[in-house]
């Protein structure tokens, strides 16, 4: 299998199925572009050589380009509303992309000055003039931007107390409060408790339970999305008790990586006001 054939290919697809107006646009194309760029120039080196020590870094390389396309095929989905409660924030997922993608091309780069002696100073210099570059800063707020005029757009025709009006504007929210954290703490986070309401499975499934304290986590569903949702009794509904747990929910509401559990909302039962519900995407 010619894997970085493949990686042209997928490359060359996502570029043409990139729309105007998609979610990250600009975080998007950079990121094609720089794929683009790096292949064409691990392209000129290795050519379609046949030997088999490239294998491993093409497969690799190709690994990488499958996750980017993943990722921009959300971006690009019409039902994009739902798609931003996962990509809130992920402007670090383009970022580690892209320096696991110029890791790759350095490998294969440094095994290509092994296996081609003879054109060390060429494979040199194209690695040295191949650049990639991030986003840059105002393009990621060029982004944010055109999102929350998306959301502010659903508020404005979308029909009072709907599901989608919701959602809107608790990703409002969540986004001012996130931008609110930058340069600070994530404990000024403040997690609306208006949000499109979960689905208990039936009959409910239990996922984990603590004797001490009585938390539980169900299994549930949020807006079409597998969720996990954690009940903590309140006992003590002292000022300074709640503070204390709403800090710790706001920490939790601003990370956002791949290796990190995707954490939702946050807000008190409406049946049983001592019940606080923090729910976040449950793992496969």
């Amino acid at each position: 299998m010619d894997f970085l054939q493949l990686s042209i290919e997928i490359i060359t697809k996502a570029t043409i199925s990139l729309r105007e107006a998609t979610l990250n646009e600009r975080q998007c194309k950079n990121l094609l572009q720089n794929f683009s760029r790096g292949v064409e120039r691990i392209q000129s080196i290795i050519g379609r050589s046949c030997t088999n020590v490239f294998d491993g870094a093409k497969k690799d390389l190709f690994q990488i380009i499958y996750k980017a396309r993943a990722l921009i095929e959300e971006c690009c989905k019409e039902d994009w509303l739902k798609i931003v409660v996962l990509q809130i924030d992920n402007k670090k997922t383009f970022r580690e992309l892209l320096v696991d993608f110029k890791c790759c091309c350095d490998t294969i780069c440094n095994i290509s000055q092994y296996y081609y002696s003879t054109q060390i100073k060429e494979i040199i210099e194209i690695k040295r003039s191949t650049k990639f570059f991030p986003t840059c800063i105002d393009e990621v707020d060029q982004d944010l931007l055109s999102l929350l005029q998306m959301l502010n757009g659903i508020l404005l025709h979308q029909l009072l107390g709907s599901e989608d009006m919701k959602l809107a504007h608790y990703l409002i929210g969540r986004i001012r409060d996130i931008e609110k954290a930058k340069g600070g703490g994530l404990d000024i986070i403040i997690l609306l408790d208006e949000y499109p309401l979960l689905e208990y499975r039936r009959p409910p499934i239990l996922l984990s339970r603590k004797r001490q304290g009585g938390v539980a986590i169900y299994s549930t569903k949020w807006l079409d999305l597998e969720s996990a949702n954690k009940v903590t009794p309140i006992v003590d509904l002292s000022k300074e008790y709640t503070k204390e747990i709403l800090k710790e929910v706001g920490i939790l509401g601003g990370l956002s990586h791949s290796n990190i559990i995707k954490f939702f909302c946050c807000g008190f039962s409406k049946k049983k006001k001592k019940n606080l519900n923090m729910l976040w995407k449950k793992e496969r």
